[in-house]
């Protein structure tokens, strides 16, 4: 899935901001799950965003540095990210 501005758009705000700031562009995987818990009465919803190594990067607004080839996983869970496992392949 590319990261562009349709994928902005349809976006919920809670994410908005982040991606925002991030600025991230590529590819991605995504996986979403959405779930009806009906002894609670609630939505449960899991995202898992796997970048194309070779296509992503993000350029945070606060720190103008393009990182490229970026690695790993993001996590979401019922509004919280509990774990967010990724690392861009930098020259440093």
């Amino acid at each position: 899935m590319p990261l562009d501005q349709e994928l902005h758009n349809a976006l919920h705000p809670t994410f908005i901001k982040p991606g925002n700031d991030l600025k991230p562009q590529g590819m991605v995987d995504l996986i979403v799950q959405i779930c009806y818990l009906s002894e609670q009465k609630q939505l449960s919803l899991d995202v898992r965003v796997d970048p194309k190594s070779e296509t992503t990067s993000i350029e945070p607004v606060h720190f103008p540095y393009r990182m490229d080839k970026l690695q790993g996983a993001l996590l979401y869970h019922d509004g919280q990210s509990p774990c967010s496992r990724s690392r861009p392949n930098t020259d440093w």
